[in-house]
């Protein structure tokens, strides 16, 4: 597997991917692979960093489900005390930060 950029909409993600992979893919991503950082806080060594903006927060009993517009939905699962911590209301801006091996790609075909 080698890194590869992918466009979703106006954004490019960076994923690890097959050389043999179609250029036609669905993007997956799961949620607890997402995290959330504070805009002006250091950046991790994760290769994807979003900006976004909170639209949804939902408990989910321990975690908090955090629905964001990145110019395509993105959805974390957080902790109750990160939410407090954070500060997070809907209309938040926040960074959301992901590694490449994150990043499922699945042929359309």
């Amino acid at each position: 597997n080698e890194l590869a950029a992918v466009q979703v909409g106006a954004v490019v993600l960076t994923a690890m991917a097959s050389p043999s992979l179609e250029s036609d893919v669905f993007v997956c991503l799961r949620a607890e692979d997402v995290t959330l950082e504070l805009p002006g806080s250091a950046e991790t060594s994760a290769r994807n960093h979003l900006k976004g903006t909170v639209q949804t927060i939902t408990s989910l009993g321990a975690l908090v489900q955090v629905t964001l517009d990145c110019g395509f939905p993105l959805t974390a699962l957080i902790t109750h005390s990160a939410l407090r911590d954070m500060k997070l209301v809907t209309g938040s801006v926040v960074r959301a930060a992901f590694k490449a091996g994150a990043v499922h790609l699945i042929p359309r075909n």
